[in-house]
């Protein structure tokens, strides 16, 4: 029995990467309906498979064939990003989109169709039936090695579709084929396909479909060492479909590609021929099952921000045995992700953080990258919607061998969607105690929304955040090693009824709300700040009061969305208003949540005696385990302050602790600016790589490179680089931005270097 599962789920936010709850929704839980579903499921699955395969095989051809349309192709995509319930990764986990439903037919997965499927693309009619089939065929011989037979089937299904009449389904199998003989490194059919795409499609150029061509061609401009003409034909034709176009849309999309396919292209081309790398895997649960013809993409660094679709080059499918394989990869940062059913890893979780999981390849012949799933973690204690009312929150669950310490974090439910804190860090028992009023301090991240054309507005539950009685909060945990190891986590993906025993959800009712609360609540912001002043008037001890005071200030300099004076002084009237607030609060309740805040709004404003004031604070009373970004940042306010050595421990301290290395950038400037030349700059760079999702990722080492090539035969550049760094250093932000130098100054180098600081922090 196939269940299909809609976002409806609980979504945290740990740090910068998401970790899902499938099923798991607030109020009624989808979970338990899905478990009763699942009850004898897999029997009935198999019983009704039997019945299937035996009218099949009983049945006249063209019934036949019928048959396996409805039981193996009807409602099934061939594109991998299209084909299963759920798509995870280090960067988050995303679905397809599919509403939940409770299919009665059963999952029949590729190896028991192959027989079948082979059958329909010999005999079947020509519609794109037979290409989902071809490509389903294709991926399972891929995986067992038989390349030539995936090609032949591919190359068989082609001759039964019409030219005209289906497009999309023969350029689908176009592209299978170039797939194939770009992994296999045959270059001549590599070109000959492509051409035949191209002669196909040669009256209207999709955008998408030729960037993803080009970057099987620009394999081929590796390896040879120089562009092919029809890469250059791609270009040429889409410049001229840019120009003809009206649609501003459009237009844009055809220049973000051009720009990516001219980018990739010199990047791989410059310095002649370059070796390739094959890429293997296998993807098994920790019990040595393998996860068998689940999807498998190797995602490059500047997709990783957006969900998958068919134009990523490097995409398969694993084989019976779990096993996957890219051959010819080019050189460059990716990440692995897969494509599951939910059936797939029901019950399991793949411990990996938002940070990890790169994969830089750099010509090496062979880099292996295995998947191992682990046991979800048991929760003990809140679970099933249980009602707090006591002045401490324990929590508690099963311990986990080998782990050294444990992170507990806290979620909510918002309007349009949920959000999530870490609450405590270093947690080295399996069960902990946390007085709510901690719960109370927290800022869980002001949202907003909007209904359609509706003005924006703020999210009241993300405003009151964990002081409201009325909303349900959920909570998980996850298990480290002593080195940093992530182990397994509570949060991940349970259908069976064994499973969904102890639901991670709960009730904070410890406190009364206020009439101001209810006010919030029903929408009326003005008037819930007004009553929330006024409480705090009467009672100066109010804490509540004050912290929701904070709060709606924090919302209203978000809707602020312009950056002209009359915004900027309008913030900063908010933000001296915030510190008096603080400085209130930090009396009464003194917590590294509102020290942090008077920290951080010190750092702005470049006043070092405050900030180094509460920067000490914080450390003294902070229970975070993780402190790579804090140190960068004061390695920063240190470097500002004129303070380089100091400086060089904190930035050293938080690129070897943060693995997405956030604070490398100044880190360099400051080793330049100390002296170091740009060769010593560049084996940092290299050695600490940029992991920021920019809009533009930075790639430091080749920034530094093209700085070295800029300052051969100037004597005076590394004076010059220390001037503009000292601009930095001194806060002189817009002096460094009205410095442009001409084309031919042979500073244009630096100042990209420069003006890539200035996104650092």
């Amino acid at each position: 029995m196939k269940i299909r599962i809609k976002v409806k789920h609980v979504v945290y936010i740990l740090g910068l990467f998401l970790v899902l709850i499938v099923g798991l929704n607030y109020g009624t839980s989808p979970a338990q309906r899905m478990a009763e579903a699942d009850r004898g499921s897999r029997q009935a699955d198999a019983e009704k498979k039997e019945e299937i395969l035996r009218s099949i095989d009983a049945a006249k051809p063209d019934e036949k064939l019928k048959l396996i349309e409805e039981h193996m192709l009807n409602d099934r995509s061939s594109n991998l990003p299209r084909m299963y319930d759920v798509y995870i990764g280090p960067g988050g986990t995303m679905f397809s989109g599919r509403s939940m439903e409770v299919d009665t037919r059963p999952e029949f997965n590729l190896k028991e169709m192959v027989p079948y499927l082979e059958f329909y693309v010999q005999s079947g009619s020509s519609d794109p039936d037979v290409s989902t089939a071809a490509k389903l065929l294709a991926y399972y011989y891929e995986g067992s090695g038989q390349w030539d037979k995936a090609s032949q089937m591919l190359e068989n299904a082609l001759e039964r579709l019409h030219i005209t009449q289906y497009t999309y389904a023969r350029n689908e199998l176009i592209f299978m084929q170039v797939k194939l003989a770009a992994e296999q490194g045959q270059y001549d059919e590599l070109l000959q396909l492509s051409e035949k795409l191209i002669q196909e499609n040669k009256n209207q150029v999709n955008p998408d479909t030729m960037a993803q061509l080009s970057e099987y061609l620009a394999q081929y401009a590796l390896v040879k060492g120089k562009a092919p003409e029809v890469l250059k034909w791609i270009q040429t034709k889409m410049e001229q479909q840019q120009k003809q176009t009206t649609d501003e849309r459009v237009h844009n999309l055809y220049t973000d590609q051009l720009m990516e396919i001219q980018n990739r292209l010199s990047k791989l081309t410059s310095g002649g021929k370059k070796a390739l790398t094959e890429v293997t895997g296998t993807i098994t649960k920790s019990n040595g099952e393998p996860v068998a013809y689940a999807g498998v993409f190797l995602r490059r660094q500047e997709d990783d921000n957006h969900s998958i679709n068919e134009s990523e080059p490097y995409q398969t499918m694993t084989n019976e045995h779990g096993e996957y394989s890219f051959e010819g990869v080019l050189p460059g940062s990716y990440k692995l992700y897969l494509g599951l059913n939910i059936s797939q890893i029901n019950g399991w979780t793949w411990p990996v953080l938002a940070d990890d999981g790169w994969i830089d390849l750099k010509g090496q012949a062979k880099v292996q990258e295995n998947v191992v799933f682990q046991p979800l973690m048991k929760l003990k204690f809140p679970v099933n919607e249980e009602v707090i009312r006591d002045k401490a929150l324990t929590f508690e669950w099963e311990p986990v061998a080998g782990a050294a310490y444990y992170n507990l974090n806290v979620g909510m439910k918002l309007k349009s969607g949920s959000s999530s804190r870490t609450v405590k860090q270093g947690i080295v028992t399996s069960r902990v105690q946390i007085p709510v009023q901690d719960l109370y301090d927290q800022i869980s991240g002001v949202s907003s929304y909007s209904n359609g054309n509706e003005k924006v507005q703020l999210d009241p539950l993300s405003l009151l955040g964990y002081a409201n009685t009325k909303n349900q909060f959920s909570w998980g945990v996850e298990a480290y090693s002593a080195d940093g190891k992530l182990l397994t986590r509570s949060d991940g993906y349970r259908l069976s009824n064994d499973l969904t025993g102890n639901l991670p959800f709960f009730y904070l009712k410890e406190r009364k709300m206020t009439d101001a609360d209810k006010t919030l609540l029903s929408g009326k912001l003005d008037k819930a700040e007004a009553m929330y002043k006024a409480d705090a008037d009467r009672d100066p001890t109010d804490m509540h009061a004050l912290h929701m005071m904070l709060t709606v200030l924090e919302g209203k300099m978000m809707l602020i969305r312009g950056d002209g004076k009359a915004d900027t002084d309008t913030k900063k009237a908010l933000e001296a208003q915030q510190v008096e607030i603080l400085e209130r609060l930090v009396e009464l309740y003194p917590t590294d949540v509102y020290y942090n805040w008077l920290s951080d709004y010190y750092f702005k404003q470049a006043d070092w005696n405050n900030y180094n004031r509460y920067y000490t604070l914080v450390k003294s009373v902070s229970r975070m385990k993780d402190n790579s970004y804090s140190d960068g940042k004061h390695g920063i306010a240190l470097m500002k302050q004129e303070k380089p050595d100091e400086a060089a421990v904190y930035f050293k301290e938080s690129v070897e602790n943060d693995s997405s290395h956030r604070f490398i950038g100044t880190y360099l400037a400051l080793h330049l600016f100390m002296g170091d030349s740009l060769d010593e700059g560049i084996q940092l760079a290299a050695k600490y790589p940029d992991r920021m999702m920019y809009n533009n990722p930075l790639n430091w080492e080749e920034l530094l490179l093209a700085m070295k090539r800029e300052s051969t035969g100037k004597r005076d550049y590394s004076a010059v680089l220390k001037d503009k760094i000292r601009l930095y250093i001194q806060g002189k932000d817009e002096e460094l931005k009205l410095w442009q130098p001409s084309a031919d100054s042979g500073l244009t180098a630096m100042k990209k270097f420069m003006d890539a600081l200035q996104q650092v922090g």
